[in-house]
């Protein structure tokens, strides 16, 4: 409108109430607009870590630090897939952050849970030194859980007993713990050993460690350090870790190692032998009788009698190793029970005295040295010692020791539980790790 308009009261009133009218229907439609609006938040809002990431697609790359819900989201999903993670960061403009970021989440450097920076610190001195010796070091990885007091404590700066995978979320409504997770390096031509990290859980799958085992070699591996191995106890969920991992432990197709996830090479599976032992003896000790491949029978009760016959003399066995239900976690109970001397014994009263109580007891005095004699060259250390297998590996002995071990593949391989081959029944696991 122009100054025309309103050049007379009648057209002035007449302009007026025209632009009342278009006045009010216009704050009726913004009135409407506002309501959809409204609803449409209503409906389709994002919050939270939708919110904050969304804002930062949209900024694009950016030095600030990640809000504690997008920590928070990019820690759970990449812990339980690494590959579906990467493919959110892709296809959300790396909004997300990088996985290197997300492993330096992983690192403490004030003894909490995760892998530790100081450790990462001493293993790269250790690669270094040896670098100018012109020499590589090599480790073996060990992981073991322990269980622990479910208990929450206030440290003066936060509460500590819930589960923490290293990511320092603080927040009441965690599960509190129940395990340890630890994992510590051996070095293998050297003579130390250095825990890296450990995590406090209530429980994981098989895929869920096989997922932290790979972030620790990833950590490992920026040392420069090589890992050769790795070395876990007989528990199942540590086998279905193993076939994630890319192993198999089917005694139709045996493969002992896995991919390294960051080089490329392979990373050889040792089952701790400590354990392995507990568990010959705890399978020999429960079911009481074993079959050879010659069809002797190897029986606990020889055991009994030797105790009777011979108390504390010659042999360290007594009532307290066949009695060792209350003990089955000590491993020097294990070692005696399956040991040379007590072998040795029962040949010589089977054999050499030929006392009746002891006839055919050599099928058990041959099963009992050999399980020693592989226990020996896992354990040994003293290379100057008489006792030819509890000399430790080398150029004089792997002949040696490779002919010892297809002999002992095939006697176990023949061994049976009642009609069923020990290597296929419910308590393989001791068996199958030798």
């Amino acid at each position: 409108m122009s100054s025309d308009d309103f050049s007379s009261p009648v057209r002035a009133k007449r302009n007026f109430c025209i632009m009342k009218n278009v006045i009010q229907a216009q704050r009726k439609r913004i009135h409407g607009l506002r309501v959809t609006v409204n609803s449409l938040r209503k409906r389709a809002s994002l919050s939270g870590s939708s919110l904050k990431i969304f804002e930062r697609m949209l900024r694009g790359p950016s030095s600030q630090k990640y809000d504690p819900s997008i920590r928070t989201f990019a820690l759970t999903l990449s812990f339980y897939s690494p590959r579906a993670y990467n493919f959110v960061r892709n296809t959300f403009n790396k909004s997300l952050p990088h996985l290197s970021t997300i492993s330096k989440w992983y690192r403490s450097v004030d003894g909490s849970p995760g892998f530790t920076q100081e450790a990462l610190q001493a293993l790269k001195i250790k690669h270094e030194y040896a670098l100018s010796q012109g020499k590589a070091v090599y480790c073996n990885l060990v992981l073991d859980e322990m269980s622990i007091r479910r208990q929450v404590e206030w440290t003066g700066s936060k509460f500590s007993g819930y589960i923490d995978i290293g990511s320092k979320i603080d927040s009441d409504i965690l599960p509190e713990a129940k395990e340890a997770l630890v994992f510590m390096l051996v070095c293998l031509n050297g003579s130390w050993k250095i825990p890296v990290g450990y995590f406090f859980l209530d429980g994981l799958s098989g895929k869920e460690k096989a997922e932290i085992v790979k972030k620790c070699l990833s950590f490992i591996h920026e040392s420069g350090v090589i890992v050769t191995s790795l070395t876990f106890d007989g528990a199942p969920v540590n086998f279905t870790m193993a076939s994630h991992l890319g192993a198999k432990f089917d005694v139709s197709i045996m493969k002992t190692c896995f991919t390294h996830s960051v080089t490329g090479s392979d990373v050889f599976i040792i089952l701790d032998p400590c354990h392995m032992i507990k568990l010959v003896r705890n399978t020999f000790g429960s079911q009481k009788y074993l079959i050879d491949q010659d069809g002797n029978q190897i029986d606990w009760n020889f055991l009994s009698k030797l105790v009777d016959t011979q108390y504390s003399e010659g042999t360290k066995i007594t009532v307290r190793h066949l009695q060792f239900v209350r003990e089955k976690m000590k491993v020097k109970i294990a070692t005696q029970t399956l040991s040379k001397s007590v072998a040795d014994a029962l040949s010589y009263l089977c054999k050499d005295l030929k006392l009746p109580a002891f006839q055919n007891a050599d099928a058990t005095a041959i099963f009992i040295k050999k399980f020693n004699d592989v226990f020996d060259i896992f354990n040994s250390r003293n290379k100057l010692t008489k006792y030819q297998f509890k000399r430790p590996l080398s150029p004089a002995t792997v002949e040696q020791f490779f002919s010892f071990f297809d002999e002992l593949s095939s006697y176990i391989k023949n061994l049976k539980l009642g009609s069923i081959p020990i290597i296929q029944s419910p308590r393989k696991t001791g068996f199958l790790a030798f």
